[in-house]
């Protein structure tokens, strides 16, 4: 059972606070000042998921306490509780106390519920991203150990060898096997972080994918940049929401600082894994300029990596037909107009060149064909989606363009079984000769 402080120099607050939560599944516990807070928190830091502070409180305000609680227990989510908006004091909150939400004063019960909840999960996120860091660690660690046990008796014991060998391929495979899964994890996170993300990277992963193999990079490359594009927002399940929420134009100057940091953000989370430090190196890249003027580092042409090239071209594709906010959706054609006017600026001038005659090439292919309505126990292997499919509960499926396999049809079927099919399952089909 998760445990929840609240701290509050008004009683009658604490109480109110206990009587919303006496039905939810959570220990809570109350102190009446921030000493008392704090007093708590150290001797249980391992244990307090959620602290909840009052901004007002005549020991120490709420900012200056939730910096102290997160440096005695980081990964203790933390909330302020206040009767007024000040903006300046917010920003303070978030810099200094890594504040995760603000609650105002008098709150909605059902609200602060959702809110606690939210936060509780996102508390539970970090221990999980923590726990898969450490058994990757372990793992890499147990196979470099078994390479140098192999290596001392390579001259001794043939037979021993081979073997031990054996042995080695059956825990690549499950490091493998480690690898794919950390790949859904991710995608889980931001998921949970925001569900229209993962439709956004699992569509730029997608044509990524394609784009790369119709230009013939090599094997190595095709697969490190679709894991790149689908990782490449895994930076901002670390920021707050209210810089993830708002378009990029109406971010204010300390939520752009922000927001800047997430792909620097996705290499430190991606660093700890071995297999990933070079998806790391892509994604921290994504965002940077032809011309020299992107972040986090203003590289500029080549001194770009390629795969980074590659996804900055796609990504932006994909928001312009497919936009998240209140923002005009393009048509692909409108959309590739624009990528064409910000080469040598945005985009290097070869990628788009090469992406326009790809895109036109498949939209022409597109066009040949009509799409029909099918019912998800007619799906067959080989059958290409001509629109993405989403469960009535919004869980994105799979991508637009995908080919049906195997998998795919028992996936359908399965989520079919528990959340309606949203829309219904459209499929290409070739035109009728007349």
């Amino acid at each position: 059972m998760h445990r929840l402080l609240f701290v509050d120099d008004e009683r009658n607050i604490l109480n109110s606070l206990s009587r919303v939560f006496e039905d939810e599944p959570y220990e809570i516990i109350t102190a009446s000042s921030a000493n008392e807070g704090l007093n708590i928190v150290s001797s249980e830091c391992s244990k307090i998921a959620l602290v909840m502070s009052d901004f007002k409180m005549p020991e120490v305000n709420g900012i200056e306490f939730l910096q102290k609680i997160k440096n005695i227990s980081p990964k203790s989510i933390r909330i302020m509780l206040t009767g007024f908006a000040d903006v300046d004091a917010m920003v303070c909150a978030i810099n200094n106390g890594e504040v995760y939400r603000f609650i105002m004063k008098p709150w909605n019960d059902e609200d602060i519920k959702v809110t606690i909840r939210n936060a509780v999960s996102h508390y539970d996120l970090i221990n999980q991203v923590e726990y898969l860091h450490q058994l990757t660690q372990d793992q890499n660690a147990e196979l470099k150990e078994l390479n140098k046990q192999l290596e001392n008796k390579v001259f001794e014991r043939t037979k021993e060898i081979h073997e031990k060998n054996k042995k080695l391929e059956t825990l690549n495979e499950s490091l493998e096997k480690n690898f794919v899964g950390s790949i859904h994890m991710f995608l889980s996170l931001i998921e949970l972080k925001d569900p229209i993300n993962k439709a956004h990277s699992q569509r730029v992963a997608f044509l990524a994918k394609n784009f790369a193999q119709s230009c013939n990079l090599d094997p190595e490359e095709i697969k490190n940049i679709e894991v790149a594009s689908l990782l490449h927002d895994i930076g901002k399940i670390c920021l707050p929401d209210m810089v993830t929420i708002k378009p990029y134009n109406q971010l204010t100057l300390n939520e752009l600082c922000k927001f800047k940091e997430h792909p620097v953000i996705g290499e430190t989370v991606l660093s700890g894994v071995d297999n990933l430090t070079q998806i790391g190196k892509i994604i921290r890249h994504h965002h940077e300029r032809f011309d020299g003027k992107g972040f986090p580092d203003s590289l500029s042409n080549n001194d770009i990596p390629l795969c980074s090239r590659i996804i900055a071209v796609i990504n932006t594709y994909d928001n312009l037909i497919n936009p998240d906010f209140n923002s005009k959706k393009e048509t692909p054609k409108s959309a590739l107009n624009f990528l064409n006017n910000n080469i040598n600026s945005l985009f290097d001038p070869k990628i788009v060149a090469a992406f326009d005659s790809f895109m036109t090439a498949r939209l022409k292919r597109e066009q040949e064909l009509i799409e029909i309505q099918i019912q998800p126990s007619q799906l067959r292997e080989g059958m290409i989606l001509s629109r993405d499919i989403y469960t009535a509960n919004g869980l994105f499926l799979i991508q637009k363009g995908e080919t049906i396999k195997k998998a795919y049809i028992e996936k359908i079927i399965n989520y079919s079984k528990l959340y309606p099919i949203k829309d219904g399952i459209f499929i290409f089909h070739k035109k009728k000769e007349s």
